[in-house]
Parts: structure tokens; sequence; C-alpha cells
């Protein structure tokens, strides 16, 4: 199965300032010889690459506000910052091109691009007057089949409609379109025209780390930019296929627990799973199973089968009530990066899946809470435990949703907690990701694991097999897609495409 590569994006649309070229050092200049011109002293340079992203004016206005001390709102309306607006423009005018310069590499991945058929921008918040000027210095002008500058239109970033215009001109659609920026402001501009969105660390974002802005994948550098379009490798993963008890959140201890003592103590049962017996129960897959499983130690339980499992079957069904009221009251929040590794997955359009061995009401109870009533839009499989005869370890569950989906299991990824739900995939042929849960956390049969961790939120404590330690920023679905790579004997470091951007859904 072939898998897609950035080669099916049509459009890229770059930022300027940080991103194509480095421009802090003679805007700084400008500023300082707008400065001394009427006695005010000088700003540096960090602090003109914090101020860089709204525009030259917000920018003088900030330096004024910066070493007069006065309220930035005050200086933007003030007679004297206006009187100084000429002043700084004939500077920087001056300026421009003294003292920037392209990014190492960023003229040859024009190059490939353009030689490649791909359709290219700029959308930057920096006057026309200037943005012309530092692209035409730097023999860039004729890349651009577009540029929106920060005065083309009334809004500027982070309002998408200079993004959606250029797509609008040049007849491209969002999941065609990656926009190239080096901001948090440059993320809001793409998410906001649903288009994917790189970040390069080199550039600015108001004095702020680009790893936690958000963007779908943060580049070293323009080599890296120019090698996704240029290699031959695909992609692989097509889908991650999520369990839900102890993966999605932890459910057990606080959520299903609880539920399964309320609902005994309703029946009049004298039965209390506690902590650790809960914890002993859970090698039973199936909350029924688990009922049948425990009242084989009761005394006081049903003597024929038949009763006991129209007992089980009750208590079952009120325990669940139980936990999905549990649930809509907050008590079962999801797992920490989740949620964010769900949105990476869905702009990068890679599809989700469901395969759990809890009820359906459960899961919707569940997710209804955190997603909302359409839920299940955002999922292409979902497999409950209403849909098997058997449930996990057998690789009933997983089988079914590879069905559904269409897909073998070596483009597929699966995410689980447990010793149990491993097996599952496994045996389904599936590689899988473990972030054990509070009950499995000692587990030590995790060996077969494409990869273990703490969980999505956080990028210490990762190991792939062998123990291999890995160094990366909070996982997103491009190092679920290396992971799955070196599952299929490619080298672990290998360059892996990322998958086409989709609007988020």
């Amino acid at each position: 199965m072939e898998g897609l590569t950035v080669s099916a994006f049509k459009l890229v649309v770059f930022d300027l300032d940080g991103t194509l070229i480095e421009t802090a050092p003679e805007i700084s200049d400008a500023v300082n010889d707008t400065l001394a011109s009427v006695g005010l002293p000088s700003v540096s340079i960090h602090d003109v690459q914090r101020w860089i992203g709204h525009g030259t004016f917000t920018l003088l206005v900030r330096a004024v506000a910066s070493v007069t001390g006065r309220d930035v709102e005050e200086v933007r309306s003030a007679a004297d910052l206006h009187a100084m607006t000429p002043l700084f423009d004939r500077n920087y005018a001056a300026r421009c091109g003294t003292r920037s310069y392209p990014y190492p590499g960023a003229r040859e991945t024009l190059d490939v691009l353009r030689a490649q058929g791909v359709q290219m921008a700029v959308v930057t918040n920096k006057e026309a007057r200037y943005t012309e000027a530092i692209l035409a210095q730097h023999g860039l002008s004729a890349f651009f089949d577009f540029v929106v500058s920060g005065n083309t239109f009334p809004a500027r970033k982070p309002d998408p409609t200079g993004v959606l215009h250029v797509m609008e001109r040049l007849g491209v659609t969002p999941e065609q379109t990656l926009f190239v920026g080096d901001s948090s402001i440059d993320v809001a501009t793409a998410r906001n025209a649903g288009v994917g969105i790189y970040l390069f660390p080199h550039g600015y974002n108001l004095g702020q780390s680009v790893s936690a802005a958000g963007a779908d994948r943060v580049l070293d550098n323009f080599d890296q930019l120019r090698s996704l379009f240029t290699s031959p490798a695909t992609r692989h993963l097509q889908a991650v296929l999520w369990d839900v008890d102890g993966t999605i959140a932890e459910t057990e201890c606080e959520g299903h627990r609880i539920a399964f003592n309320q609902a005994f103590a309703e029946r009049g049962l004298a039965w209390h799973w506690d902590v650790d017996r809960y914890g002993e129960l859970l090698s039973v897959t199936g909350g029924r199973e688990r009922m049948l499983f425990d009242m084989q130690t009761r005394a006081d339980a049903p003597s024929d089968p038949i009763e006991r499992d129209a007992l089980a079957a009750q208590l079952h069904q009120r325990k669940n009530a139980i936990y999905a009221q549990l649930v809509m009251d907050g008590a079962v929040p999801m797992r920490p990066g989740v949620l964010s590794m769900w949105q990476s997955c869905i702009r990068a359009g890679v599809r989700l899946g469901i395969v759990t061995t809890t009820s359906r009401s459960n899961v919707d109870a569940l997710l209804r809470t955190h997603l909302g009533a359409d839920w299940s839009r955002h999922f292409a499989s979902i497999v409950c435990g209403e849909d098997v005869l058997k449930k996990k370890p057998d690789p009933e569950a997983y089988q079914l949703a590879l069905q559904q989906l269409c897909l073998s299991p070596d483009s597929v990824v699966a995410v689980e907690d447990s010793p149990g739900g491993l097996s599952a995939a496994k045996a389904a042929g599936i590689a899988t990701i473990v972030t054990p849960s509070t009950y499995f956390a000692d587990d030590h049969s995790y060996v077969s694991a494409m990869a273990t961790g703490p969980g999505f939120h956080v990028s210490h404590g990762w190991r792939l097999p062998g123990g291999v330690k890995l160094r990366l920023a909070e996982p997103t679905v491009y190092d679920l897609d290396c992971w799955l790579c070196a599952s299929t004997e490619l080298e672990i470091d290998c360059e892996c495409e990322p998958p086409q951007a989709a609007r988020a859904a």
C-alpha cells in the first residue's frame, strides 16, 4: 500500500521575517536610528526579536514604550509616535537588505519546490513596501505566485484572510496547503485557515520556544524541509487504534471500581472491591466476566450458574449507568496528551479507531463528555465488547477493526495500557505503543511493544525495543510513523514522510 508524501501539498505558504529571511539585525538598526533621532536610548536586538511579528508599526510602539516606560496603548495613540513613524519609514527603507539574509538552504529549497511544480506564496504582517524590497534585494521575488503583506487586506495574521485568498486564487484546497512559519502567530493563522503548519526554530516567535506552539511539526532547517519533498520514502502509518479503559482515561480505579461497589451496595450485597482486589481482578477481561470470576470465591453468591449469570448481567447494567453518571460529573478525566495526539493524527490525515472490550455505553459516556454528542465522527472504526465473541487478549476485536478500515496490520498502530491489550494487538499483527495505566505501571512484559512511555504529554521516559531511549519533544503522529518504520526493520532515524495534512475535525 503506497503512503502519501508531502508531495501531496500543491501550495506552500511562507512567512517572511524569521522564516525565509533573517531580518532582525537591520530592523534593529532602523529602530535605533529612529530612537536616536528623537533623543531616546537604543534597544537590544534581543528585544527587537521578541517584538517582531505584528508589523513594523506595532514594533515601533513596543520599542518606544520600552525605553520611555509608558503604556503600550498610550504610545500607540500618542501624537509623538505618529510623528516618529515617517522617520522610521525612511530609516528602514535605507536599511532594507543591508544586514538581512536568507536562511541557509532557503534558496535551494525554493528551487526544488518550483522544479516540482509546487506553487508558493508569502503571507506576512510586514508592510508591502518593505516586503517587496526585501524579496527583491535577495532575488527571491520570482519564486512566489502571490505575496500578501500586512496592509494588503484590512486584517492581518492570525486572521486567515491572506491564506484563504491565496488558496482561492490558485485553486488549492486546505488539504493541499502547507504553511511554513516560525511563530505561534503562524500556527494560529494556519489553524484558522484549516491548513497544515510546520515551524522553524530559527525565527523569533515573540521570544518563546516554538516547541509548545502547537505546530504539526517543527523542522530543524530548510535542508530537512527540502528532503521531505525529495525523499522517495513514503508514509507507513494509516490509522491509530485506541484502547479505552486505562489508555484514553484512568477509568478503572476511580471509575469502574467505584461504580461496581455502588451497584453491589444498592443490591444489598456485602461485596466490596478495594484497590488491591480490583487490581487482581483486572486480569479477567470484561466487567461481567470479572464479577462471575469473583463470585466463585463468595459463599453468598448464587450457586446455580444460570442465576449467577443473570445476577452478573443485572449488576453490570446498573454499574454501567452509575459509571456513566460518574463520567458526566467529571470524575474521569482523559489522560494528559491523548487529545493532542488525536488532533495531531486528524491534522495529518491519519484515521482514528476505538478497539475496546468495554461496553459501547461506557465508551459513549466517556467520549460524549469530553468530545460532545457527535464524538463518533472523529473515529473511522469503533469496536466494543458487544461486537466480538472473544475479548482481549484474544485478537478478534483488532481483526474486526482492520476489516472495517480495509487496512493491513503493517499500516496500523495500536495504543494500549496493559499486557492483555498488548497481547491482543500483537496477535493481530499490529505494532503497539504501551502507555501503562495505574494498575499496570510496574509490569515488565512490554518488551514486544513498538514503544513504551509514560504518556503522550511528556518527552521523557520513552523507549524502543532493546531499551533504546528516545529524545524527543512531546510525541506527535510523525514520531509514531517513525516508530512504525523502526518496527518494520527500517533505520530508527529514517526520514519518515509526514502524512498529508488535513483539516482538523
